[in-house]
């Protein structure tokens, strides 16, 4: 089932380390802590490269979700599949639901030609909600 040859599982492994029981990606991370790598001239985030090397794809319209609460995380075992939705559940059910915006501040999100990074900055927000809210996984309900 592995998706990764030899020589890019070796590559891949050599940008992990484990610290506890959690295998965490030390390249490149995103400002949320999500680990970047690029695999035959395709950009992934590491967690989805290890997910898909150890369990197959991923179903269109499933994201792959941390049982461990660790965003840089690429350990198999703590990886599962999931919706949006409970992505947001997991969230809540561990405290880290705070709304950090309001509807008004949304709609200038999503309006706004800027970056990513140079609108959460502006907003207190993290890049990843910017992108949600402009994709319209976050505030769908704003029009716009």
């Amino acid at each position: 089932m592995a998706f990764l040859t030899k020589q890019e599982a070796e590559r891949f492994s050599r940008k992990t380390e484990w610290n506890g029981k959690c295998l965490n990606w030390t390249g490149y991370r995103q400002p949320d802590g999500y680990g970047r790598v690029t695999v035959r001239n395709r950009q992934w985030k590491a967690h989805r490269l290890a997910y898909r090397d150890a369990w197959g794809n991923i179903p269109e319209g499933l994201i792959v979700r941390h049982k461990c609460d660790n965003p840089s995380c690429v350990n198999p075992s703590h990886l599962v599949l999931g919706t949006d939705a409970d992505n947001y559940r997991d969230r809540v059910k561990r405290g880290r639901n705070g709304i950090k915006i309001d509807a008004a501040q949304a709609r200038a999100i999503k309006s706004d030609r800027r970056t990513y990074r140079e609108i959460a900055t502006e907003f207190s927000v993290s890049p990843s909600l910017v992108c949600l809210i402009k994709g319209g996984k976050a505030w769908a309900n704003i029009g716009g």
